[in-house]
């Protein structure tokens, strides 16, 4: 079986709403008007193939990185070039991602977590 040709490597964190975050906040809703708590409970790096289909959305980040006069937070689809150029021009850990997994164990969904 032939592997993927493009890997994406991250930490992955967990992103924490409602009771969940409370809870991780030590009994205290966290974010102010938010109510949100990301987890960081491992600093591995993850490395794992995308599927050739997948789809990548992106919402104000990318949107800004690829068009600066867009400054709508609106998700909308980019393509997996697109994607690969916004994060090899951005710091590390400063953009957050929800990822999903098909039935092969590749990324199939990229989405880009609008963050207030």
């Amino acid at each position: 079986m032939k592997g993927p040709t493009t890997v994406l490597t991250f930490d992955r964190v967990q992103f924490l709403t409602g009771e969940a975050a409370t809870k991780a906040n030590g009994g205290k809703k966290p974010g102010g008007d938010n109510g949100y708590k990301i987890v960081d409970d491992s600093p591995m790096l993850r490395t794992v193939g995308v599927a050739p289909n997948v789809t990548v959305t992106g919402s104000l980040g990318m949107s800004t990185f690829l068009d600066p006069a867009d400054q709508s937070p609106s998700p909308r689809p980019y393509t997996l070039e697109q994607l690969v150029r916004f994060l090899g021009a951005k710091q590390p850990g400063h953009e957050l991602f929800r990822l999903t997994y098909n039935g092969s164990g590749l990324i199939k969904t990229v989405t880009e977590v609008y963050l207030p």
